[in-house]
């Protein structure tokens, strides 16, 4: 063999096999042969792996043999998985680097005009072809299941070129050029409008022709029945109206798209549309922070619907590119049902590997039946579903899906499908963080939302009569039920009848007990469609129907001077005709604790009813607790301050440590352990008791319960958490958790009735199973099991039969967000940041006590000898009128 064949490949100069020219006869020959023995050297070198491979699987039994390809599957599985991954990310930054070109050429192409004059359509033309062929390829390369490609005509505005003397104002270059298409277009539909005598203009956007129209619609009307904007600083009084109206637009326009609206509780339109009505400091904190305008949206004109997609990135390129687009409303429906959250694939899937997938909201709502009465009766399930199929097959997989992953918790949690981008490349914004990662989790065929067809005479006339109907009917209702006394809450008794007749300002709940079978008829006044959502918002509770010889003092002492909701009195009453087992064996008790497990996500805990809170707190320290073992709590608790020592009478120490925001935190929790250390004469610090909310309001985040369970593992410490108020900490705008959440980070906790919605009760979550099985012998022992313990488990059955407990709680938020930003507006300061439903407000003592000639409160302590705090505290049941009422008082203090 020839020396020169031993040498490496690397040893060849690169620049030789580019210039064989340069190269001798010789030489090209001793390349050839180097490379044709490296070659053979491969193939030979393979064939001994393959047979000694085979070899080594002839001795191997077929399990064995099965057992190595199933894990070579597997592994070329997730190689395939992480490649389809990698893909999608460079096809995203493909996507970039196209916009960014794209702006690059069209700069370019302006300077060369602005520089040559004038240029041919041929010079022209290039840059376009490029763009195209780019977004056929995208097409072409997309995920399967990607948005069908739809081809958008371009608007030929010579046709309407009627050159309005229109001018945007601050909009200057490149976007005010942008603009001129659209403003052409509607001084032509305007136009157009007038002389056909209508008194609404068509646009490229009837999505955006119905919300003008409706909108001008209701603040006309709003305007002629005496509607004061100037008169109800927190605006509250504009969101029912708004709410009836959108309900009744899309009931009638686009009936597919109010079960997406239903279940995912998508309530940010209205908070939006209230603010375009009335744009003031009150509806705009409402709006949340994806809706709030941005500075394009503010300066130019453009299709009203653009406002809607909750990604301001997109609305503002939509904006500057597609404002005049008569596809416009395809686009909207395209990114609304694009709309994805991101999960971990083995949470939803059986033995799916632990990698990034994103789901769309569509598809899962597609996927709950439609039918089902939001599959109460149906046997409940645990993720991860066996396969994808079944999760897009079977409706309790699906809402248990839909529920993990926080899909109805608003536009926080949305992000967007990288498939819309491929549609619409232009619109794709590197900078920010809201296009989904990882791989779609989809079925086999998805389903888009629709949009409304273009305004008819009909279709306006409706709109008209339905908003003059329905806003005089509720006027003429409100003022009647004022001077209605004789049906305030009262039982109407005979020898032969027993009717229970409650006069809510809205209807008449009737119940006739004769009758075993007949439980509570609402009898409602208004169309259902502008009762259906927020119902509890429109019942009156017996507190607000006082009897004559009771004060006429509107109270904010406390969250449990309510009786309980209409629901679940209804609840109770029905389980009052039927025989049960006593001592929470009884249907009701367990149909509770089946709905309470769902929202935890676990089947294996142990859940416990009792009476009251300071029960809750005693049974469960003493259950968890030996006799020289103590209790570490912020000095601020409601175990230190409230419960006449309760905890203490059961021989357990309660050390007390200072707390920051009314929190404990690692660092106080590592040093009361360091402080209490000389065993065995001091008491042994064994359990934390924290409160969420605190007693001030505030909540803990996610993060900050993680650190606290860590502390408590490293130190074999139990975290028990008081629920009073976990409604109001879970449905808080600050909140980053769930009761899965709250479940995962604790040992043990309760959850607050009394002070959420219902006439007694709180449910005990146990976790450690051990303790599960003791824990009823200490309810007993405490004396707090009762032997009609329905009372409790009909309650929680109603409460947490679909989502009544935290709608109750975000009821109860609302209007202290609305006390505490009304005094702040007045000048006056907070105590403690407002998260929930506790309002510590720092007033003068003068307006105190002009106050409390109209309202009950707690002074909470005294701030020199001009100033104090006091605590206002809002329920499910709290009249935003008497909100308004009180801060009306605070802002006309002094002047």
């Amino acid at each position: 063999m020839p020396r020169s064949t031993t040498k490496k490949t690397s040893d060849l100069n690169p620049h030789e096999e580019s210039t064989g020219t340069h190269m001798s006869e010789q030489e090209r020959k001793r390349l050839r042969n180097r490379l044709s023995q490296q070659a053979f050297r491969r193939r030979q070198a393979e064939r001994i792996r393959e047979l000694s491979s085979r070899v080594n699987v002839d001795q191997r039994s077929d399990s064995e043999r099965i057992e190595a390809l199933q894990r070579e599957n597997r592994h070329l599985r997730t190689q395939l998985v992480e490649v389809q991954t990698k893909m999608s990310r460079l096809l995203a930054t493909l996507q970039g680097l196209n916009d960014s070109v794209s702006k690059t050429l069209d700069v370019t192409a302006t300077n060369d005009n602005e520089n040559c004059g004038s240029s041919d359509d041929s010079e022209e033309t290039p840059a376009k072809p490029s763009n195209q062929n780019h977004r056929q390829s995208l097409h072409a390369s997309s995920l399967s299941g990607a948005y069908a490609p739809m081809e958008l005509e371009p608007f030929d505005t010579s046709m309407l070129n009627f050159d309005p003397p229109l001018t945007v104002p601050s909009a200057t270059g490149k976007n005010a050029t942008l603009q001129k298409p659209y403003l052409t277009a509607m001084a032509a539909t305007q136009e157009s409008s007038m002389m056909l005598r209508k008194d609404w203009a068509l646009s490229n956007s009837p999505f955006s022709d119905h919300i003008q129209l409706l909108q001008r619609l209701l603040k006309n009307k709003l305007r002629a029945s005496g509607f004061a904007p100037e008169g109800q600083p927190s605006m509250q009084g504009i969101y029912q109206p708004v709410l009836m109206v959108l309900s009744m637009f899309n009931s009638m326009t686009r009936p597919d798209v109010m079960a997406w609206y239903a279940k995912t509780r998508f309530y940010h339109i209205i908070e939006l549309t209230a603010w375009q009505l009335y744009p003031s400091a009150a509806t705009f904190q409402k709006l949340h922070q994806r809706y709030r305008p941005t500075e394009t949206q503010m300066k130019h004109p453009h299709p009203r619907v653009i406002d809607w997609i909750p990604f301001p990135s997109i609305r503002d390129r939509l904006i500057q590119r597609h404002a005049a687009n008569p596809h416009i409303d395809q686009i909207f429906c395209d990114a609304v049902t694009g709309y994805v959250v991101e999960t971990i694939m083995s949470d939803l899937i059986l033995g799916a590997p632990q990698i990034t997938v994103y789901i769309r909201v569509t598809d899962l709502i597609t996927a709950m039946s439609p039918t089902a009465d939001d599959g109460l009766d149906e046997v409940p399930v645990t993720l991860p579903a066996p396969d994808i199929t079944t999760l897009f097959s079977s409706p309790p997989y699906a809402r248990a899906a839909f529920k993990q992953l926080n899909m109805d918790r608003g536009a926080s949690y949305y992000k967007i499908d990288p498939a819309f981008y491929a549609k619409y490349p232009e619109l794709f914004d590197q900078s920010n963080d809201l296009t989904a990662i990882g791989i779609p989790l989809r079925p086999k065929s998805q389903k888009v939302l629709t949009y409304p067809k273009p305004l008819d005479a009909s279709t306006v006339e409706t709109y008209r009569s339905f908003i003059d109907f329905s806003l005089d009917a509720a006027n003429t209702i409100s003022s009647s039920s004022s001077s209605t006394t004789a049906a305030n809450a009262r039982i109407l008794s005979s020898s032969d009848v027993s009717v229970g007749i409650f006069w809510w300002g809205w209807g008449i709940l009737y119940r006739n007990p004769r009758k075993r079978d007949t439980v509570f008829s609402l009898l409602l006044i208004l169309p259902w469609s502008s009762l259906q959502s927020y119902s509890y918002l429109l019942s009156r509770m017996p507190s607000q129907f006082p009897a004559p010889e009771a004060a006429a003092r509107y109270s904010f002492l406390d969250d449990y001077s309510e009786g309980a909701h209409p629901a679940l009195l209804k609840a109770i009453l029905s389980s009052n005709t039927s025989q049960e087992v006593g001592y929470g064996g009884d249907t009701y008790c367990a149909l509770a604790r089946q709905r309470i497990r769902r929202h935890l996500g676990r089947e294996d805990v142990g859940v416990f009813f009792v009476p009251s809170g300071t029960s809750a707190n005693a049974i469960s320290i003493a259950a968890c607790l030996r006799p020289h073992e103590a209790v570490i709590a912020a000095s601020s608790g409601h175990i230190v301050t409230r419960e006449t020592g309760a905890v203490e009478a059961s021989g357990h120490k309660i050390i007390n440590v200072a707390p920051l925001d009314g929190k404990l935190t690692p660092q106080s929790i590592q040093r009361a352990m360091d402080d209490n250390w000389h065993f065995p004469h001091m008491a042994k610090p064994r359990l934390v008791y924290i409160s969420n909310a605190t007693e001030i309001g505030t909540i803990y985040t996610r993060a900050e319960l993680a650190a606290i369970k860590q502390v408590c593992e490293q130190n074999q410490l139990i975290l028990f958490l008081d629920g009073a108020r976990i409604g109001t900490a879970l449905a808080s705008k600050a909140n980053d958790m769930t009761l899965r959440d709250v479940l995962e980070l604790t040992d043990i906790f309760w959850i607050g009735g009394t002070k959420n919605g219902a006439l007694l009760g709180e449910a005990v979550v146990v976790k450690d199973a051990r303790l599960a099985t003791e824990y009823e012998f200490y309810v007993k022992q405490h004396g707090s099991l009762l032997a009609k313990s329905r009372i409790m488990g009909a309650q929680f059955a109603e409460l947490f039969k679909d989502d009544l407990y935290f709608d109750l709680a975000r009821q109860a938020n609302l209007c202290a967000e609305t006390l505490s930003s009304g005094v702040a507006a007045a000048g006056f300061s907070v105590y403690a940041v407002t998260e929930t439903n506790q309002v510590f407000a720092v007033l003068p003592v003068g307006l105190i006590k002009a106050l409390q000639e109209h309202f009950t409160f707690y002074v909470w302590e005294k701030r020199g000898d001009d100033e104090a705090v006091v605590r206002l505290l809002t329920t499910w049941a709290t009249e935003m009128t008497e909100v308004e009422k009180f801060v009306r008082l605070v802002h006309g203090w002094n002047k």
